[in-house]
This record gives structure tokens, C-alpha cells and sequence, in this order.
């Protein structure tokens, strides 16, 4: 993400400039339209495609089957921006993504130490031993043991139908029985 803070150009204001199919586009509200109208094409496709570039960041328009219609920008990570129902709402949430990468950077460096500190809380847990361990031991052997049991118990019913002389099948009982 720094890399990508560092090669970011200014689109503020009348700096504004993307490129979306080899045309150079200034203005907000066409960028917008034509972002959202190759992003409505995509629609129930499941893939996605670059249309342009825009500030140093490379954009395609992906159908997301869980999230739909969205922008994506690619530089060294890919961000996500939203294809709007208008064509300014499109390009607002394709420079916001573009201009708020220092928040998402800080937000994402906190995420990474909260989980650090988490996870040097929790080590000591597993590391401990399982406090259960020879409860589950004497439970698992009792269910094999059950488990015999019930093994034993099914071969002795087969063999007890197969010693009057029927094979044990249900057709032949219904079969001798109708005659």
C-alpha cells in the first residue's frame, strides 16, 4: 500500500484524468458513465476486465458474485470501489478509494497490531495442556467398545435370518409371505 500511496497522481479538481479504452477522459460525469456502463455489461458474467487506468492504478470492472458490480483498482495491491446506479457516484467512489489509501494503510496497520497483541494473548492457551485430555481418552475407548458391541450384535442377527433359510433380504420375506 505505500508503494501504491507513492505513485498515486492527483486527480483533485480540474486535475482530473483517466484513461478508459485508449480515450483520454477529463471529465468526471463521462468517466463515470462510461465506467458504469462497461460495468453493467459485466453484469452475471462472474469475471472481470480492464477498461483504463486512472491515476497510476490500473481499472477493471468485475461482476463480484457475492458483492455485484465493482470498480477495482490495481497497482501493487487491488481496491475495491463501487459501481453506482449514477454515473457521478461511480467515479466519487473510484477517487475516494484512490484518495483515502493513508486511512485505509493506518486502519490496516492496526488490524495488524490488534492481532499481533491478540495473538501473543492467546499463546499461552495453546500451549497449555488440554485439561480434559484423560476424560476424552476413556470416553473415545468406551464408544470403540459400544461400537463392538453393536458390530457383534448385527453379525449375530444376519447369521440367525440365514440359519431358517431365507437370505435375509426383505423381498424374499414379502415374496413367502404372499404365497
Amino acid at each position: 500500500m505505500r508503494g501504491d500511496i507513492a505513485i498515486r497522481r492527483d486527480t483533485s479538481g480540474g486535475k482530473f484524468l483517466t484513461v478508459l479504452e485508449g480515450q483520454e477522459i477529463r471529465d468526471r460525469g463521462i468517466a463515470g458513465e462510461l465506467l458504469f456502463r462497461r460495468a453493467e455489461k459485466m453484469r452475471g458474467s462472474r469475471s472481470e476486465r480492464q477498461v483504463g487506468s486512472i491515476a497510476g492504478f490500473q481499472i477493471l470492472v468485475a461482476d463480484n458474485f457475492m458483492q455485484g458490480l465493482e470498480i477495482l483498482l490495481k497497482g501493487a495491491t487491488t481496491y475495491t470501489a463501487k459501481a453506482t446506479d449514477t454515473a457521478h457516484g461511480t467515479i466519487r467512489s473510484v477517487e475516494h478509494t484512490i484518495q483515502h489509501l493513508e486511512d485505509l494503510a493506518a486502519n490496516l496497520g492496526q488490524n495488524i497490531a490488534d492481532t499481533r497483541k491478540r495473538l501473543t494473548d492467546t499463546q499461552p492457551q495453546v500451549e497449555a495442556p488440554f485439561e480434559y485430555a484423560e476424560k476424552l481418552t476413556s470416553l473415545v475407548q468406551r464408544q470403540q467398545e459400544i461400537e463392538d458391541a453393536l458390530d457383534l450384535t448385527k453379525n449375530q442377527a444376519a447369521s440367525h435370518l440365514n440359519a431358517d433359510g431365507t437370505n435375509g433380504s426383505l423381498e424374499s420375506s414379502v415374496w413367502a409371505e404372499s404365497k
